[in-house]
C-alpha cells in the first residue's frame, strides 16, 4: 500500500496541460541559509544570514525576475509571519 504524501499532482503537466495553481503552503530548505515558502502563486525566499526577503509571483513571473518584496509589503509580511511560526 502506498504511503500518503502531501503534494500536487504532476499528471496535468505530464498530459500536456497546465500545472494549475498550487494550494496551501509548501516549505523547502534551499542551501544552508535560504528558506523558500510557496503560498498560492507567491514564493517568498528568506536569507537567514542577511535577514533579506525576496517575493515573486511565480504565476506571472515564472523566471523570478521581478522581486515584489518592496512593492507588495502586505504579502511579504503575511508570508513571513507564517514562515516564522
Amino acid at each position: 500500500m502506498p504511503v500518503p504524501i502531501d503534494g500536487e499532482s504532476l499528471m496535468p503537466v505530464i498530459s500536456g496541460g497546465s500545472p494549475g495553481r498550487m494550494t496551501g503552503e509548501v516549505y523547502s530548505e534551499v542551501y544552508y541559509h535560504l528558506t523558500a515558502m510557496f503560498q498560492g502563486h507567491h514564493k517568498l525566499i528568506h536569507d537567514s544570514e542577511t535577514g533579506q526577503f525576496e517575493l515573486y509571483d511565480v504565476e506571472a513571473d515564472y523566471a523570478e525576475a521581478i522581486d515584489l518584496a518592496a512593492t507588495d509589503p502586505a504579502t511579504r509580511h503575511e508570508m513571513a509571519a507564517v514562515l516564522s511560526e
